[in-house]
């Protein structure tokens, strides 16, 4: 149960970064537009 929890940590910490990095290329996508 402990290794369970510690890999579903893991996951959501993996699927946080991966959101920030899709919300930095959004962001500089949209930047790229305003120019």
């Amino acid at each position: 149960n402990a290794a369970t929890i510690r890999t579903g940590k893991y996951i959501k910490v993996m699927n946080l970064e991966i959101y920030l990095i899709y919300l930095k290329i959004n962001t500089s996508k949209m930047n790229m537009d305003d120019c």
